[in-house]
């Protein structure tokens, strides 16, 4: 049993609750409370089914587990060279995009795209802090951030939406007045 998550060649066994997930991501989706990462200490291969340490390939089958693994967050990805995961020593956990093409920002607690480094304004802890529009915590977000001018963070897909509705809402107002005015 595959996620729509991860691509990967085990499941991993939820130090909390004592159950096998193919990801936390699952996981918290299925329980009412938040995965470990860093506390995943068995996983079981997907092929032999074999349980073991946390390690890239099989103990038993020599079955690759995950093309990308990550020893600290127990990430284990078969995209992700693809996706150019990278582990960031400063924020504790992987991120995506490629190491290259981020930086962190020890103020703002955050990864932040090299092309924004030189107008980069710091937010003291801005990645900590939850999206303004969906209210979701933005540093363990799977979603891209945009950056505000201000330097707060929003997720992209609710920024997307929020800039739609702002338009059609102003285009509202605008009618309203005209038709306030033709009135008058």
């Amino acid at each position: 049993m595959s996620c729509g998550h991860y691509e990967r060649g085990c499941h991993l066994l939820a130090n909390c609750c004592g159950e096998w997930f193919p990801c936390r991501v699952c996981h918290d989706e299925d329980k009412e409370h938040k995965m470990d990462r860093h506390a995943v200490t068995r996983v079981r291969c997907r092929k032999c089914r074999c349980e073991q340490q946390p390690q890239q390939t099989c103990e038993k089958c020599k079955h690759v587990l995950g093309q990308y693994f990550c020893r600290v967050c127990n990430l284990f990805d078969h995209q992700g060279l693809e996706k150019g995961i990278f582990h960031c020593d400063q924020c504790g956990i992987c991120r995506v995009g490629g190491r290259a093409n981020y930086f962190h920002c020890d103020r703002c607690v955050g990864c932040f795209p090299i092309s924004t480094q030189s107008s980069h304004k710091c937010v003291s802890e801005a990645m900590l802090k939850e999206c303004c529009i969906c209210l979701e915590d933005m540093f363990n977000s799977r979603e891209s951030p945009s950056i505000l001018g201000c330097g707060h963070l929003l997720h992209t897909a609710c920024f997307k939406r929020m800039a739609r509705f702002a338009h059609k809402y102003l285009d509202r107002v605008r009618m309203s007045w005209r038709s306030h005015a033709v009135q008058v």
